[in-house]
């Protein structure tokens, strides 16, 4: 049993006549809460929804003795006084406190009068609490639909309100375990229940499993709670997630991230990463992610069942959440989770079917992750010569017809950027002149994987035409030499060959989460054919998703052309007033040019940078490949450039900036001499296999959609 609150907590509300204190009383009511009585001075004598208004604290607990909490929603200004009176009633053993922005004089008086009179205060700035079991729930937490937390054996403490619904929202959607207890203590500076506080008072409780603790930036509740667990040899597993990483890079000192108490680098103390380093140091978990922090809990607490229904007790009636409500949310959970057999991201590394990426870029073969990912099958080395073979079949017994070349080529040359130009190829495609594949090819191969594995050459020859190349598919011939001939018109050299065989495995695949694969999936769904949610998943591989690459080469090759030319010339090049002498003085100079230290309008260098792995300060990919480059000796000055100008980003910028998988690729380009838009393709290629993997696990026709309701309408009201 909780020992915050439980069956027995009894709820008076002050400032229940106010908009936030009637709206909170009412949500509370309908959660089961036991709310006996409320106070607002002068509004003596009236109700809400049910729950009798006094004038003052004293007045309520005397025609109320069971009154054991009291919930504090008044302006900021009357908070002190109503606090006060609530502590000093003697009846009072808890008061959480909803109002936030209290001078920090205010916030100390409370809680030193708290301390004195040995009465829990939690706040101010505190969203409340919410104990599943009992179905109790004190202040705003949960909003109107507290009933999405579910009872289980997690206590959850954070700061931030809103992060308290969606840890639990995400831990029970993905591994079917609900809480103990949810806490919010606010941000503010001052605080009455620290994370420690809160450590101490469940360190015994039997229910809870495990906790949770999610802070940020500024203050020293986070070091103290490490410093506590240490210690104490805290008996219960703890995993604390902290937002604010890399704020100090961006932010200047002294600044707030939102909560009065979120103040970036006081000292050494309250920092993101003094805050990790203590409760590393005491052998706690630090999830980057929510996609971490469901991974560490699973190391803790094994995947349950998701029964959205049973997890509610029998021993209290549904109330805020209908049985219709229930059905609604599976039926929201089905519709936008994904599964998949080939990709998981753990602690900042992808796996791919179980094997660290890095892993395979250093000896995986091209063939070898094509039939993985298109049969989910362990390949076994023959296996993998099978599907060469295999592939040269598809592509000479149904050879790129010219309506699809001439289609792409066309595209490319109106304008179209290289993705779109595939898929315009794939699209025209002619599927009444294609001959029946290979009855041989059904004895490896699923119809689904046959036809699948048939669009790979397709999109090669595609990529070929485009570039004003030719391929060739022969059994003489390795698929990366057929895919390099395609990018660059000849045969590689044997290096080139193992850079190409590097460059596809680390593109392959990147889990369903990308818009390409959203793009795709949602179009097979919808009973499209394997080609055409393919093209239409390519074509959802924009400047940003997919395209950096070129991005990259193009800047490269701008500034790099600019220095050869000055030099060509006897001279030193010159820009800005700055003289440049050697690549590393010209990274320093593209960083500020680009980033609008000259006066030109602010940009961003593609190719550095990524929405996960920024968090990790390194995209794992990137630093395998470069890794390979250099022992294949294929490495130059586009290279060594690219290195430079992500020295001076995580330098002068921030760490998040790291050198990613598409920058290194269009790195790469420039030292082969290829062009820039090669970078598009270099990723496309590759990537198609995965998308095709990542097809061949849904139904066609299975309406991949959101529901009605995760629709949120912003326009106009209903007009007559």
């Amino acid at each position: 049993m909780s020992s915050l609150i439980d069956h027995n907590t009894r709820v008076l509300i002050q400032g229940i006549t106010g908009k936030q204190g009637s709206r909170v009383s009412m949500e509370m009511l309908d959660y089961g809460t036991h709310v006996v009585a409320g106070v607002t001075p002068g509004k003596g004598g009236q109700d809400v929804y049910g729950v009798p208004v006094y004038n003052s604290v004293e007045e309520a607990i005397r025609r109320h003795p069971s009154i054991n909490t009291s919930l504090i929603s008044v302006p900021r200004e009357g908070t002190k006084d109503a606090a006060l009176a609530a502590i000093e009633s003697e009846k009072i053993r808890l008061v959480n406190i909803l109002t936030e922005g209290l001078p920090r004089l205010d916030s100390a008086i409370i809680v030193q009068a708290a301390k004195q009179r040995v009465v829990r205060v939690v706040g101010p700035a505190s969203v409340g609490m919410i104990n599943p079991h009992a179905r109790v729930k004190i202040g705003a937490i949960g909003g109107n639909d507290p009933g999405v937390f579910y009872p289980g054996n997690i206590a959850i403490f954070s700061k931030s309100g809103g992060m308290c619904l969606s840890i639990a929202s995400e831990i029970f959607n993905a591994l079917g375990h609900g809480a103990s207890i949810v806490v919010g203590i606010g941000g503010d500076r001052i605080s009455g229940t620290s994370f420690k506080d809160l450590l101490e008072l469940y360190r015994e409780d039997e229910r809870t499993k495990l906790v949770i603790l999610n802070g940020e930036v500024g203050g020293n509740y986070e070091e103290e709670a490490a410093r506590y667990i240490r210690e104490t040899s805290y008996p219960k597993p703890v995993i604390a997630r902290i937002t604010g990483i890399g704020a100090q890079n961006i932010f200047p000192r002294g600044s707030r991230m939102g909560h009065a108490g979120a103040i970036i680098g006081e000292g050494r103390c309250g920092t993101y990463e003094s805050k990790v380093e203590a409760f590393e140091a005491a052998g706690v978990s630090v999830a980057k992610t929510s996609a971490d922090l469901v991974s560490l809990v699973e190391k803790v607490l094994p995947r349950g069942a998701q029964d959205l229904e049973s997890a509610i007790s029998d021993d209290f009636e549904l109330v805020s959440i209908s049985k219709q409500k229930l059905e609604g949310l599976k039926s929201q959970v089905r519709a936008v989770r994904i599964r998949t057999q080939l990709t998981q991201i753990i602690d900042g590394m992808p796996h791919f079917r179980g094997y660290p990426l890095p892993q395979l870029m250093k000896n995986a073969s091209v063939a070898q992750m094509i039939f993985e990912a298109l049969t989910k099958e362990d390949d076994g080395g023959e296996k993998a010569a099978q599907l060469t073979e295999d592939l040269v079949l598809c592509a000479t017994v149904n050879p790129t017809d010219e309506a699809a070349t001439a289609a792409a080529a066309a595209s490319f040359q109106g304008g179209s950027p290289m993705n779109a130009a595939i898929s315009a190829g794939l699209l025209a495609a002619a599927a009444a002149s294609q001959k029946p594949l290979p009855a041989s090819l059904y004895e490896r191969y699923t119809p689904a994987e046959a036809k699948a594995l048939s669009l790979v050459p397709l999109v090669v020859d595609l990529v070929a035409a485009i570039l004003g190349n030719e391929t060739s598919w022969s059994n003489e011939q390795s698929i990366e030499t057929s895919i390099f001939r395609a990018l660059a018109g000849r045969k590689p050299t044997e290096a080139e060959a193992d850079l190409i065989r590097a460059v596809f495995v680390s593109c392959v695949d990147h889990t369903p989460a990308t818009p390409s694969s959203l793009a795709a999936i949602t179009s097979y769904s919808g009973g499209n054919s394997l080609k055409t949610a393919l093209a239409a998943g390519i074509t959802a591989m924009g400047d940003t998703h997919a395209g950096a690459g070129e991005g990259t080469a193009r800047v490269l090759m701008e500034y790099i052309a600019k220095m050869r030319e000055a030099e060509a010339d006897g001279g030193v090049f010159e820009a800005d007033g700055v003289r440049i002498t050697d690549l590393k003085e010209l990274a320093f100079y593209i960083v500020n040019k680009v980033t609008g230290a000259f006066g030109d309008p602010k940009s961003r260098i593609p190719g550095y940078g990524h929405r996960y792995y920024g968090l990790y300060g390194r995209d794992p990919r990137a630093t395998t490949l470069l890794s390979i480059v250099d022992e294949l000796g294929l490495a130059g000055d586009y290279c060594t450039l690219a290195r430079e100008i992500e020295a001076v980003l995580r330098k002068k910028k921030s760490s998040a900036l790291c050198f990613n998988v598409d920058g290194v690729i269009g790195a790469l380009l420039c030292d082969l001499r290829l062009a820039p838009e090669t970078g598009k393709a270099f990723f496309v290629i590759p990537r198609t296999v995965g998308l095709l993997g990542q097809l061949l696990e849904q139904a066609p026709g299975s309406f991949f959609r959101l529901q009605n309701d995760s629709v949120i309408y912003i326009g106009p009201a209903v007009r007559g």
